[in-house]
């Protein structure tokens, strides 16, 4: 699955019916590759679904999108839907979370799932235990199903090694600014496929209205 056919860095894709972390300090960098892919693989017989939790409010991820070449505004609410989860997470927590996500997947049937931001979710865990438990059954549900899905979350360097997301993914993407340099990403990184070769490394990457 790509966001366009000359990637060259994902080797032509990321893993189709897979789990792809996209993580790092730089927000807009993360939200726009998610978008693209959002946008540019959505169908209405596989819609995509954009969900957002507590980090930002949804008003203000769409405002952002509006802004980006990609995003089609009719398409909304046919092939594109976007769905904001923190309510639920407030009131239920993350079985609430869950229990939202599995109705979603079973009326929408998405063929691409983004949820930003993954990591806001950790702190409504109860602990360590709950909150792993709670990505084995959400990562037992998307198994199930033929889904692609994007966790989009403001990770640092530290979270990499701890980070019980990071076990589950089938590969991560870095977006990161150093002083000095033009911006870069690292990775994709993780699972390979037959077909598919994820070039790893640092490459630097340019942020436009035309995405990443």
């Amino acid at each position: 699955m790509a966001p366009s056919a000359s990637d060259d860095v994902p080797g032509g894709g990321l893993p189709l019916h897979g789990i792809t972390l996209i993580v790092g300090p730089q927000v807009r960098a993360k939200r726009s590759l998610a978008e693209q892919y959002l946008f540019r693989n959505a169908s209405t017989d596989r819609p995509a679904l954009y969900l957002s939790t507590a980090s930002e409010p949804l008003e203000k991820i769409l405002r952002y999108g509006e802004a980006l070449d990609y995003f089609d505004a009719s398409a909304l609410g046919t092939s594109v839907i976007y769905d904001d989860l923190g309510q639920t997470l407030n009131k239920d927590g993350l079985s609430g979370v869950l229990a939202r996500i599995t109705d979603l997947l079973k009326q929408r049937r998405p063929g691409v799932m983004v949820i930003d931001s993954f990591k806001a979710l950790q702190v409504y865990a109860s602990d360590a235990g709950a909150f792993r438990r709670f990505l084995h059954d959400l990562a037992g549900l998307l198994s199930a199903m033929p889904i692609t899905a994007f966790w989009v979350g403001e990770y640092d360097g530290t979270d990499t090694i701890d980070a019980p997301e990071f076990a589950v993914a089938d590969a991560i993407v870095v977006a990161e600014h150093r002083p000095g340099c033009r911006a870069r990403a690292t990775g994709p990184s993780g699972a390979e496929t037959a077909r598919q070769r994820l070039l790893s490394g640092k490459h630097a990457y340019r942020l436009s209205p035309q995405g990443l």
